[in-house]
């Protein structure tokens, strides 16, 4: 049947940036300590007979994805959807840490004394593929590095198995998955991992009324790991002004090539900090204001 329902999602040490549909969001003042950013949707309808009539635009979106499950349409004033989205940034310290070894090998190790859990560690160079799947109840934990292979495919499956295996439905997990493959399987080297409940709900509170009987929240984390591989084919690509190959590492091409540019003897590094910039003036665009 029907019900309506009051929302809120607290954000500690963060803001809330892009939301749908329309909110009541709270912008806190960074220079306060603890700041918290919020949003909040006080009367959310929730029914089975909204018409899924859900808002488009010209071309392909991949959050029209996350449609694809069973869930009840919402409703807040004259906008429907299939879900609440909001998305932010802030500046609290992820539950895992990782690094590359010289020889390859992720370290992996848990900041808050935690397990670490399922994660999974995978490789695009080139479209070479490579991943391996593991899971630590301990708080460290080192992997090899998987083997490339030109016809291995990206390990949706294993990311689908984990996210039911803590708590989503299938259609809501092979959602999430579809949702986010285009950025999750990019160029570069990753971890993926399953952020521990107690952190979720510390740094996004969640406040539902009436209380429902249950709740599940399932947050992939995805961290960016720099091998030495990757420092040297930024190097050797700033050397030769090969942009198409610095193209391939998106958004991370500024922190890898800036420290590549920090270990460049002194009287080179000009000229590669204006082919850094040159490089990326071409296809970086300005951040979106949807809302």
């Amino acid at each position: 049947g029907d019900v309506t329902v009051n929302v809120k999602v607290g954000f500690k040490q963060g803001f809330i940036t892009e939301w749908y549909p329309q909110a009541l969001v709270g912008v806190p003042n960074p220079q306060q300590p603890n700041y918290e950013g919020s949003i909040a949707w006080p009367t959310v309808k929730v029914s089975p007979s909204i018409a899924p009539e859900f808002p488009t635009e010209p071309g392909a979106s991949h959050y029209y994805m996350a449609r694809a499950t069973d869930a009840t349409p919402v409703q807040y004033g004259l906008q429907k959807e299939k879900f609440l989205f909001y998305r932010g940034v802030g500046q609290f310290a992820p539950p895992l840490s990782a690094k590359v070894d010289a020889d390859g090998k992720a370290v992996v190790w848990s900041s808050r004394d935690g397990a670490i859990g399922d994660v999974i560690l995978f490789e695009n160079r080139g479209g070479a593929i490579a991943y391996s799947v593991a899971r630590s109840a301990n708080g460290r934990l080192t992997l090899d590095r998987p083997a490339l292979d030109d016809e291995a495919t990206a390990p949706k499956h294993e990311l689908v198995k984990m996210l039911e295996a803590n708590g989503l439905y299938r259609k809501e997990a092979e959602a999430m998955v579809a949702t986010w493959s285009d950025s999750w399987f990019e160029e570069g080297v990753r971890l993926f991992y399953i952020v521990p409940r107690p952190t979720v709900d510390a740094i996004l509170p969640l406040q539902i009324a009436p209380a429902p009987a249950d709740v599940a929240r399932v947050f992939v984390g995805r961290m960016e790991l720099v091998t030495p591989a990757a420092r040297a084919a930024v190097k050797r690509a700033l050397i030769a002004d090969d942009r198409a190959t610095l193209k391939k590492y998106g958004r991370f091409l500024y922190p890898i090539a800036e420290r590549v540019i920090a270990e460049t003897p002194v009287q080179e590094r000009a000229l590669l900090q204006t082919r850094l910039n040159d490089a990326a003036a071409i296809w970086t665009v300005a951040p979106s204001s949807c809302r």
